[in-house]
């Protein structure tokens, strides 16, 4: 099939197109223009409406009512179609610190996902977040399945499900994550700082032994603060100043001040820094009567618009969706191009994500179509329209 949406407003990665057409043909986009199409494309003219690629969210936990470590491949899919609802194309279902049997039900529940329908959001692999964590900086961690990256912990980790994980992050201070971050690279693996009180030192030294990225950075780590009488920088002011490190930002409003939001942008700048969503089950689901729901192994509390621990002692994640991030982004300040540029193009380079991302010649037609409110009103996946937004009417 050869489709052309037009009478659009495009967002590509150095320009936008006003009263413009995209081009596909099968899964893949090729092409695009100002204008009219050629008489050979089927139209679909869609006026009033802005095209992105489809948003990329590299740290999430659930959605739909569903947590990602539930062990059953279609909660999986049930929770990756309600991110795909709200604009998200592409996902790194993301885990809790658990037990390695825990990740081994989570990567056989994945694999068996991997084989059925999805017309959710594309799995693009795992992101294990922890064990390797500080007590310090645990968040919403359980802190009794805190440990250090030993080999008898991670070698069975990785022989199970070593070909599934895209990222880990890990606390650089603990024992043997220094060398643990050269042999996860040496894999491929995305290697990210988080949960963690490492100095800006430690910083510069984690990134020479394959440390990429700041996971959810001011979140559940250590900030600039006073020792005695002097000031001292913590681990974010470390991925700030460094340019070795990518950020990413729980662009929620809740989880970061706006204010810092847009400060994070205009350091980093759009192509060092993304945005995600750190979502947990409730997300793109409705709230229960009791605020009640999980993430992983734990009961959490659903109330002033996030997830909290049930003894409110801390965050336990979002409750955001991808066109959450977009209206937000653009509320701090930022704007909108690098907000979607922070949504799609970097956060498929820093998960090394190929063929998504961005609006390229033959690269999968993953779209997604928004209003002047920035409001998901179509999303299109491998060229085929997945969701409308007359659904939620």
């Amino acid at each position: 099939m050869k489709k052309a949406f037009t009478d659009l407003t495009i967002y590509l990665e150095d320009r936008v197109l006003e009263h413009a057409f995209l081009l596909v043909e099968g899964e893949r986009i090729r092409g695009w223009g100002q204008g009219e199409p050629s008489s050979e494309w089927e139209r679909e003219s869609l006026p009033g409406l802005s095209l992105a690629p489809g948003f990329i969210d590299i740290h999430l936990h659930g959605g739909g009512g569903h947590d990602f470590m539930e062990p059953d491949p279609a909660f999986i899919l049930k929770a990756a179609r309600a991110h795909l609802e709200h604009g998200t194309t592409s996902i790194l279902p993301t885990s809790c610190t658990s037990s390695n049997e825990s990740l081994f039900h989570m990567f056989d529940a994945y694999r068996k996902a991997l084989a059925l329908p999805n017309d959710g959001a594309r799995l693009m692999g795992i992101h294990l977040e922890g064990p390797y964590l500080s007590p310090a900086m645990k968040g919403a961690m359980r802190e009794e399945l805190l440990t250090d990256p030993l080999p008898e912990y991670y070698e069975p980790v990785l022989e199970r499900g070593g070909d599934l994980i895209a990222r880990w992050t890990v606390a650089p201070e603990r024992k043997g994550a220094l060398a643990f971050g050269d042999l996860l690279a040496s894999r491929g693996i995305v290697v990210s700082a988080g949960h963690t009180t490492a100095s800006p030192s430690l910083m510069k030294e984690a990134a020479a032994h394959g440390y990429t990225l700041a996971t959810h950075l001011y979140n559940a780590m250590t900030a600039m603060h006073k020792e005695g009488i002097f000031r001292v920088s913590g681990a974010a002011e470390g991925a700030l100043s460094n340019d070795a490190y990518d950020v990413e930002v729980v662009a929620d409003g809740i989880h970061q001040p706006l204010e810092i939001l847009n400060i994070a942008w205009r350091v980093k700048g759009s192509r060092n820094m993304c945005l995600i969503t750190d979502a947990t089950a409730i997300a793109g689901a409705p709230v229960p009567a009791n605020g009640k729901s999980i993430l992983a192994e734990r009961e959490v509390l659903i109330e002033d618009g996030v997830a909290k621990l049930s003894d409110r002692s801390a965050i336990a994640g979002s409750i955001a969706t991808g066109d959450v991030l977009l209206q937000k982004g653009v509320e701090a300040g930022i704007p909108l191009p690098e907000v979607i540029r922070m949504l799609t193009a970097t956060p498929a380079r820093i998960a090394h994500l190929r063929d998504v991302g961005a609006i390229r010649e033959g690269y999968l037609a993953d779209l997604v179509f928004f209003d002047g409110a920035l409001r998901i009103r179509k999303v299109v996946k491998g060229g085929k329209t997945v969701f409308s937004g007359k659904e939620n009417a």
